[in-house]
C-alpha cells in the first residue's frame, strides 16, 4: 500500500484557511495582521505540496495517461464547474437585487472579472494560460487561477515521467523546469503569464523534492531531532513569510521545499499534532474551503451591504478599493471573523460530502476500467 503523508495532508488544511484569511477584510480584526496580508504567497505552497504528493503517486510507478488523467479531472473538475455554476447565479441575483431596488454595488454585475466572455475560459480552466482573460486571470471563482495552471501541470508532468524516466533524469528535467520558470517569474520576463511561472516553478520544484526524499526516505530520524528541524522549518517559513525582501518568491519556495521535505518523515511534535482528526479533516475538505469560500465572503458581504443600505448603519466600509466588513466594534469584528470560518468549514464540509467524494468515486469507476 502506497505510504500517504498526513502531515501534509493537514498542512494543506492549514494553508487553505491561510488563503481564507488573506481574502477575509475585517476592520480591525485579526485578519488584517500583516502576516495574513502577506498570505498571497501561501499559494505557493499548495503547488510544493501538489508537486510532491503527485511524483509520489506516479511518478516511480507505471500508469497510463487515461487513468491519470481522468483521476484529475475528476478531482477538481466537478467542484470546479459547480461553483462555477454558483458564481454565475449570484450574478444573477446581484443583478436583480440592482434593477428592483436600486442599490449599486462596487462591480456592476457581469463586467470586469464576471463578465459573459469570462465564462468559457475560466469552465475550461484555460484562463491563466491566456493574456487575454480580465483582472490578470482572477475572473468568477478568482482561486480558480491556481487550478488553472496547475491542471494543465498534471500533463506536463506525465510528459516528463513517460519521457525521461527511463533515463533517470526525469529530476533533473524537474529541476530545470522550476529553475527555469522561477527565473522568468523574477525577471519580469512576460514568455509566460505569472500565473503560470508562479505554479509551474513551485510544483515542480515540490516535484525534485520528493526525488531527493525518496532517496533518504529511510534515513531513522529521532522524535527531538525532527521536532527540533520542523520547528526550524516552520519558524523559517512564518519568517519569511511575513517579511518584504527582494527574491522573496524564490526564498518562500526554497522554504515551502524544505519544510514539506522534513514534515514527510512524520516524525516530530509537530507532525503528531498535525495527526489530530480535527486537523486532519480540514485537510480532507481543503479543497472545499478554497473553492467555496470566496462565495460565501461574496453572499455575506452582498447581504451587509444592503442592509447598510436601506438601513444606514455602517457594516461596511470601502478600503483601498476593497469591501471591508466592520460591526462598528473591534471585539465583535473578531467573533465576526471566527464565525465567517465556522460558516465555511461548515459548507466546506458539505460539498466535500456531496461533491467531492460523489465524483471521486466515478473516478476510482473510471481509472479501474480504463488500466
Amino acid at each position: 500500500m502506497m505510504k500517504r503523508f498526513e502531515s501534509l495532508d493537514a498542512i494543506r488544511g492549514i494553508g487553505a484557511l491561510l488563503v481564507v484569511t488573506g481574502h477575509l477584510h475585517i476592520v480591525g480584526a485579526f485578519t488584517e495582521l500583516h502576516l495574513f496580508r502577506a498570505g498571497y504567497i501561501i499559494v505557493e505552497l499548495f503547488f510544493v505540496l501538489s508537486g510532491f504528493v503527485l511524483t509520489h503517486t506516479y511518478a516511480y510507478r507505471d500508469v497510463k495517461f487515461t487513468p491519470y488523467i481522468s483521476s484529475r479531472f475528476f478531482r477538481i473538475f466537478p467542484l470546479h464547474i459547480f461553483m462555477l455554476l454558483i458564481f454565475i447565479f449570484l450574478e444573477f441575483c446581484r443583478l436583480l437585487i440592482q434593477k428592483k431596488s436600486g442599490i449599486h454595488f462596487d462591480a456592476t454585475p457581469f463586467s470586469g472579472r464576471t463578465a459573459p466572455s469570462e465564462i468559457l475560459p475560466n469552465l475550461f480552466l484555460i484562463h491563466s494560460w491566456t493574456p487575454t482573460t480580465h483582472y490578470i486571470n482572477l475572473t468568477f471563482n478568482y482561486p480558480t487561477w491556481s487550478l488553472s495552471v496547475e491542471f494543465y501541470t498534471y500533463i506536463i508532468l506525465y510528459l516528463t515521467i513517460i519521457t525521461f524516466r527511463k533515463m533517470n533524469i526525469a529530476p533533473i528535467i524537474w529541476l530545470l523546469i522550476s529553475a527555469t520558470t522561477l527565473w522568468l517569474l523574477v525577471s519580469g520576463n512576460h514568455m509566460l503569464q505569472q500565473s503560470v511561472t508562479r505554479g509551474v516553478s513551485s510544483f515542480f520544484a515540490g516535484a525534485f523534492t520528493y526525488s531527493i526524499f525518496r532517496i533518504f526516505s529511510d534515513i531513522k530520524i529521532s522524535t527531538i531531532t525532527a521536532t527540533i528541524l520542523e520547528i526550524l522549518c516552520i519558524a523559517l517559513l512564518l519568517y519569511f513569510v511575513n517579511s518584504q525582501y527582494e527574491e522573496k518568491q524564490i526564498i518562500c519556495t526554497i522554504v515551502y521545499c524544505l519544510t514539506i521535505f522534513i514534515l514527510a518523515y512524520q516524525r516530530g511534535v509537530i507532525s503528531y499534532f498535525l495527526f489530530n482528526k480535527y486537523i486532519q479533516h480540514l485537510g480532507k475538505i481543503s479543497y472545499s474551503i478554497y473553492m467555496i469560500h470566496v462565495a460565501i465572503i461574496l453572499i455575506i458581504t452582498t447581504a451587509m451591504f444592503i442592509i447598510q443600505k436601506r438601513t444606514g448603519i455602517e457594516l461596511t466600509l470601502l478600503i483601498e478599493g476593497r469591501r471591508n466588513l466592520t460591526t462598528g466594534n473591534i471585539l465583535l469584528n473578531n467573533f465576526l471573523a471566527l464565525s465567517i470560518y465556522f460558516i465555511i468549514i461548515v459548507t466546506a464540509t458539505i460539498t466535500y460530502n456531496n461533491v467531492e467524494a460523489r465524483f471521486m468515486k466515478y473516478r476510482i469507476k473510471f481509472s479501474s476500467n480504463s488500466q
